[in-house]
């Protein structure tokens, strides 16, 4: 599944299976890459656990401080054990970047891309091949996930989200402000991390309405990658500057920092008001408007059904589990007779590992995730 909530679940299953559904796909890549595929694994695990640790950013209310910390550690000190291969490939695809936007530059930042090239391959082998980096990873993951399994989050209500969603947008609007006003390397740095948050979980709460909320997606996707370039200039430059004062840097460390100060300045001249517009609602304003869509959002996805058709359907889910054909048949044929056909049970029901039974539709009755219409007297 996706990564967002799904109008089949309860609020607390959609946390759980979004964190446990990323971290285990990192686990399976971190496990099965071989060669070249290596780098594209490190690289989709590191964005793996940032997107669980902003989802558990969200619910740090729900969850308390407690849990949150100890998770957004672990997935911290994960992530870090693969940091430095992906830092040394960022170097080099930040050279490249450089000289497909100003082709001229090719040849003389050639040299500088060779030294980095082989900075990468050193590291990568070092971190990867000698430590065995990957594989203790993913064991990690898989011990993360093994808890998220069983996190304890009882709201089945937008308040689990609100104040997560209030912190991320306020922190995220300051920090922008603070870059805008005072343009350090820092402060920008700052402000690319709290929009990447705002970001994920504009994707995750993206179906409340999927048109507007898709174009915050959009915008906060842009933001990220705009601020995400200018930090890559930022440590190339300073990593130049160090080779160029060891005279390893090819000679091209003065063409490249003047590539890549042009570079930033064209960049900020879009992240401004860009910014701008993201941040431009007040954070209450912001959440109050999110909650209202949130509630508009469950309340049209609602399932609702005749107690007939509930019983037949409930008859239906304990046949499946146990095993019998012949009632499945009877029982999916009474519900079209119904007019509720198998569609609308994949529609309205969400997967479960093992199958979904009669105690897992009663959690989606008592959740209001299926409302059960009074028969008529």
């Amino acid at each position: 599944m996706a990564y967002r909530l799904d109008p089949r679940e309860t609020l607390p299953d959609g946390i759980r299976r979004i964190v446990t559904e990323q971290l285990a796909d990192a686990e399976d890549g971190l496990r099965t890459a071989r060669g070249e595929e290596r780098d594209e694994a490190v690289h989709e695990a590191r964005k793996a656990a940032k997107k669980a640790r902003a989802v558990l950013r969200l619910v740090r209310d729900e969850i308390g401080s407690k849990t949150y910390s100890r998770e957004n550690n672990a997935l911290r000190d994960a992530s870090r054990r693969l940091s430095a291969p992906r830092d040394a490939a960022v170097l080099v695809a930040a050279v490249d970047r450089l000289g497909r936007q100003v082709p001229l530059a090719r040849r003389s930042l050639a040299p500088l891309s060779a030294v980095l090239v082989q900075r990468r391959r050193e590291v990568t082998t070092r971190v990867l091949d000698d430590e065995g980096a990957m594989d203790a990873t993913a064991g990690e993951l898989a011990e993360i996930r093994a808890r998220i399994e069983g996190l304890g989050i009882e709201t089945d209500r937008f308040s689990a989200l609100e104040d997560g969603l209030l912190r991320t947008y306020s922190r995220g609007r300051d920090a922008f402000t603070d870059a805008r006003t005072h343009p350090t390397d820092q402060r920008l740095h700052n402000a690319r991390k709290r929009v990447k948050d705002l970001w994920y979980h504009a994707r995750v709460l993206k179906p409340i309405w999927p048109g507007p909320m898709g174009e915050l997606v959009d915008a906060t996707d842009r933001l990220g990658e705009l601020l995400g370039e200018d930090h890559d200039l930022a440590v190339l430059a300073d990593t130049v500057r160090g080779l160029a004062a060891e005279s390893a840097d090819g000679g091209a460390g003065e063409t490249l920092l003047t590539l890549a100060g042009n570079r930033r300045a064209e960049l900020r001249a879009e992240i401004w008001p860009l910014g701008r517009r993201v941040y431009a609602d007040r954070p209450k304003p912001f959440v109050r408007r999110m909650r209202v869509l949130y509630r508009a959002w469950r309340e049209e996805t609602v399932w609702s059904i005749s107690a007939e058709s509930a019983a037949t359907l409930r008859e239906l889910l304990e046949a499946r589990q146990s095993g019998s054909s012949i009632d499945q048949r009877r029982l999916r044929e009474r519900l079209r007779r119904q007019g509720i056909r198998i569609g609308d049970l994949d529609a309205h029901l969400p997967d479960r590992n093992g199958g979904f039974g009669a105690s897992d539709f009663d959690a989606l009755v008592e959740h209001g995730r299926v409302r059960i219409a009074e028969p008529e007297r």
